[in-house]
């Protein structure tokens, strides 16, 4: 009897602590996981169109959790089937908030390889997940995700110095080119002279827009280039060694000193009048002395 009437009095305590329990400790929203609220996000600036090798590559969000609860940003694109992320660390506000990724170097590099959507949401500590938001696709200067389909640069003639003699100052080469993948590009221009092939080629320059390139030519290419009638020639080559097509300078027309048709004609009159000048001496001196003699 005795252990009967224990085990009824522990069955009372127990059930009585349980109701009491229910009454006295109301269940809160925002630490229930069932009834918990998923944060939001909203999509802000971000750059629409990038390149490889491109800086200041940047995507913005704004995000809240109304629970108060911890939250955190999360981006993600794919590229040839993989799915690449940045996450943000955490935060924590009823209040909307905003977060920039500024992209790293290797997303930016596959990100301007194409056409990409950037998608963005936010995740609170119960691992609740706002709606995705997608960011419009940017355009990025490649044709393709794929290396091997690399673009040739491009090349446009433009003025430059149509007749040059030696010793002449301000001779120059005009020539525009673009590379429509936004490689880096440089210009090259060369000539041949006596077989011997001599080179100008460029520094480094980035762009998929059209840029003008002055070649400034140097003295000893101008005392060559004057010496006679030369074709000059310019090319574009980008960083994977693509080249574009070469175009072609009409020949300069050199008016050398050794060559130029009224030089020659000045240093035959020159040698002409030199030789009367002598025969005139050498017979005036043979008269003189045919006169002493005869005397």
């Amino acid at each position: 009897m005795g252990k009967s009437n224990f085990k009824k009095k522990s069955w009372r305590t127990f059930i009585a602590i349980f109701l009491i329990s229910s009454i006295l400790i109301p269940s809160a929203q925002s630490i229930s996981y069932l009834d918990n609220t998923p944060p939001e996000v909203h999509g802000g600036d971000y750059s629409r169109t990038i390149r490889p090798g491109q800086k200041d590559v940047y995507f913005i969000a704004s995000g809240r959790d109304i629970d108060g609860d911890i939250f955190s940003f999360h981006f993600y694109y794919g590229v040839e089937g993989i799915t690449y992320w940045h996450n943000s660390t955490e935060f924590e506000g009823s209040d909307w908030l905003d977060y920039r990724w500024n992209v790293e170097k290797e997303d930016i590099d596959r990100l301007g390889m194409g056409k990409n959507t950037i998608w963005v949401f936010t995740k609170d500590s119960f691992s609740a997940e706002s709606e995705h938001y997608a960011f419009p696709t940017t355009k990025g200067k490649y044709k393709s995700q794929n290396l091997n389909e690399n673009s040739a640069p491009e090349i446009k003639k433009g003025d430059w110095t149509k007749t040059i003699r030696p010793g002449q100052i301000n001779v120059y080469f005009n020539a525009s080119g673009r590379d429509i993948d936004g490689d880096r590009i440089s210009f090259h221009f060369y000539y041949e002279n006596e077989g011997i092939r001599y080179w100008h080629n460029s520094t480094e320059f980035e762009g998929s827009d059209w840029l003008d390139y002055r070649w400034n030519v140097e003295k000893e290419d101008i005392d060559r280039l004057g010496m006679g009638k030369n074709t000059v020639y310019a090319f574009t080559k980008d960083n994977n060694s693509a080249t574009s097509n070469t175009i072609e300078y009409a020949s300069t027309r050199g008016r050398s000193k050794d060559f130029g048709i009224s030089n020659i004609i000045n240093k035959t009159l020159g040698n002409l009048f030199s030789l009367l000048y002598h025969l005139v001496k050498y017979f005036d001196f043979n008269l003189l002395m045919s006169n002493i003699f005869n005397q």
